[in-house]
């Protein structure tokens, strides 16, 4: 079963291009037991992955097991085939502070969608724009998921997928394909899946997944997460840092004077990178809800909260260059690579 075009099935033999009944109903039955199988409904799924996870605690744990299942609700009611209502009148019963995540997972459910319905996986950015366009890059995160998932294995029937999506933003599915290896295997699997041979840009966004998986695993211990990257190959550990910096603003947001800690058990030399994934998960975090995100950060000291807002601006202002000047055919690697280029050049958020 493809994901570009309809089943062409049978026709019926009496009358050429018509669709005999039974035809119809056969492939109907196939496609929603083939949709079934790839829609796990019961959270507890999840246990047999999290269950040895090195939290730092359980309050991590219970953040780490909270995110995932939010994740797995959002791609349940839209697999299942909900409209867009729907699921947004399911979104509005989870609490603010998980929303952004069941949106990320039901952008993995586009994809069992389009099975359960014979639509086209080139509808999807129009679709999530108006599900929840405040949750843009999660939208192609979850995207990654399903990519990774239904595609496994075959690098080339991904890069047709990610070729006809914005250019900016389109390598955040293999964010998501690193993320899921990294999440689905506590960790252990390092080696970049599901890219073809020689895409370099789309491996330097596996491994920043990758990165922002290991927060997960290793929820509340940054050190721990840290000795874990440094067995990344080491062209790409800096993209695992900055995916760790992500996880850490993102989902830690709500524990904010934590921040200091965090940063000083990552090493001195990748800091840069650990402070862009940050930023950037500041602004994404911004973008989904600004008035919980000014919440959290506003009990900052002061001169923090101004450091947050204008590495914030920058990640925008960065952006914004790079469209202008055009020409960037690795967009979101250029925009992350000039933002640790500023942050190797002005002094540390903390100095510990």
């Amino acid at each position: 079963m493809t994901q570009t075009s309809r089943p062409q099935g049978c026709t019926d033999s009496r009358t050429a291009g018509v669709r005999a009944p039974f035809a119809r109903a056969h492939i109907a039955r196939l496609r929603a037991r083939a949709v079934a199988r790839l829609t796990q409904r019961d959270p507890g799924f999840l246990r047999g992955f999290t269950a040895d996870f090195p939290f730092a605690d359980e309050v991590a744990a219970r953040r780490t097991t909270d995110i995932a299942n939010t994740f797995l609700s959002g791609y349940n009611v839209l697999a299942a085939g909900a409209g867009v209502a729907e699921v947004r009148a399911r979104a509005a019963e989870v609490p603010r502070y998980f929303r952004p995540f069941f949106f990320e997972g039901a952008a993995m459910g586009f994809g069992p969608l389009t099975m359960r319905t014979g639509g086209d996986l080139r509808a999807f950015e129009d679709f999530a724009r108006h599900l929840s366009p405040a949750t843009l890059y999660q939208n192609y995160v979850g995207l990654g998921w399903w990519l990774g998932t239904f595609y496994r294995g075959r690098p080339g029937r991904v890069a047709r997928v990610v070729a006809g999506l914005d250019a900016r933003y389109r390598l955040l599915c293999y964010e998501g394909i690193g993320f899921r290896q990294g999440f689905m295997s506590a960790g252990r699997r390092i080696r970049a899946t599901d890219i073809r041979r020689g895409d370099v840009p789309a491996t330097h966004l596996w491994y920043q997944g990758y990165g922002r998986s290991l927060w997960f695993v290793h929820m509340g211990d940054a050190a721990g997460a840290s000795r874990s990257i440094l067995r990344v190959p080491a062209a790409y550990r800096g993209d695992s840092f900055s995916g760790l910096g992500t996880g850490v603003a993102f989902s830690w947001l709500d524990r904010a004077e934590d921040y200091r800690r965090f940063h000083r058990a990552v090493p001195a030399d990748f800091r840069p990178e650990f402070e862009q994934g940050m930023a950037f998960g500041w602004e994404a975090r911004q973008l989904a809800d600004r008035e919980l995100f000014d919440e959290h950060i506003g009990r900052l000291p002061e001169p923090l909260v101004r450091v947050v807002d204008a590495r914030v601006a920058e990640v925008e202002r960065v952006r914004d260059d790079l469209a202008g000047e055009g020409g960037h055919d690795d967009f979101y690697n250029d925009w992350r690579r000039r933002v640790v280029r500023l942050r190797r050049a002005e002094v540390p958020m903390y100095t510990h």
